[in-house]
């Protein structure tokens, strides 16, 4: 049973390099990468496609344009289908694997569930980013188990949970077949909320591997504030919307973001830009936006 690993790249060649050298690490052999250049603005596409040229375990495909996070990841899927992939394993670039995680979670991928490691900070390695997750859809908090706790063993029991972060996300091909390609109109933030739920309504388990390790550069794929807060804003109220969360989710994120909103515009920060991606989602506008054009005017 082979593997291919679906990166996706936007100006971040050495990230990226460093995410290969880890997967080349791995106990498990039969895995084909492949690195989706999310149209970089500098020239990522042209380093890793030179230094990747003759690596037959490793494959660079260039978007015509940057779509956002799905659309990189589905190139991939795409690709990877298209040539024979057994298993599809999501893997951010910023992340460094335990040579022994893909093994592990390889051994307990089947067609009715997925399966996610445990995942820790790469600047604290033993303080967890994620230990499973949870989404509570009459309170709309979508939580990662075990958030900066240390690793003391409370963490070691495999459980289903029903929440898997896009971070890393093992999946044979009968469930992408099943489940589809991920959505692209969230452009970046709330498409692995989106597959969570997509695959609870299939049947599908998501499985957390305690003994699955890797560590994250949490941050390091996006630094801008507004940025953050904009899509991250107005792609939670789309998802209350589209799997009908409870009218509670929706109206105290509602109240919290207008009392950050009104704070932001006060101190003149980032957190002004909660109501304008508000105003957004009541418009119906998805996909990718010109912050300057949409928060600024």
């Amino acid at each position: 049973m082979n593997l291919y690993i679906i990166l996706v790249n936007y100006g971040q060649k050495k990230i990226t390099i460093e995410c290969i050298e880890s997967i080349k690490k791995s106990t498990f052999k039969e895995i084909h990468t492949v690195v989706v250049d999310n149209a970089s603005n500098d020239d990522s596409y042209l380093v890793l496609k030179r230094r990747y040229l003759k690596d037959e375990e490793v494959t660079i495909l260039q978007a015509e344009q940057n779509a956002g996070f799905s659309s990189g990841n589905n190139i991939g899927i795409k690709y990877a289908l298209d040539h024979g992939a057994d298993n599809i394993m999501l893997l951010n670039n910023d992340t460094i694997l335990d040579p022994e995680m893909i093994r592990i979670l390889m051994n307990r991928v089947d067609n009715r569930s997925v399966c996610v490691p445990k995942m820790y900070y790469y600047s604290s390695p033993n303080k967890i980013w994620y230990a499973g997750g949870y989404i509570n859809k009459r309170t709309g908090k979508i939580e990662h188990y075990g958030l900066n706790c240390l690793d003391c063993s409370q963490y070691d029991e495999d459980k289903v949970v029903n929440f898997a972060t896009g971070c890393c996300l093992l999946m044979n091909r009968s469930v992408v077949e099943k489940v589809g390609l991920l959505s692209e109109e969230y452009f970046m933030y709330g498409e692995d909320v989106d597959y969570s739920l997509r695959m609870t309504d299939a049947d599908i388990r998501i499985q957390y591997v305690a003994d699955a390790k890797l560590w994250h550069k949490v941050g390091a794929s996006s630094k801008s504030s507004a940025l953050n807060i904009y899509y991250d804003t107005r792609n939670k109220f789309y998802i209350y919307r589209k799997y009908h969360f409870n009218w509670t989710a929706s109206t105290l994120f509602f109240f919290k973001m207008m009392l950050l909103n009104f704070r932001g515009v006060i101190k003149h920060n980032d957190d002004r830009y909660f109501f304008p991606a508000y105003l957004d989602y009541k418009h119906n506008i998805t996909g990718k936006i010109n912050l300057k054009d949409r928060l600024d005017k």
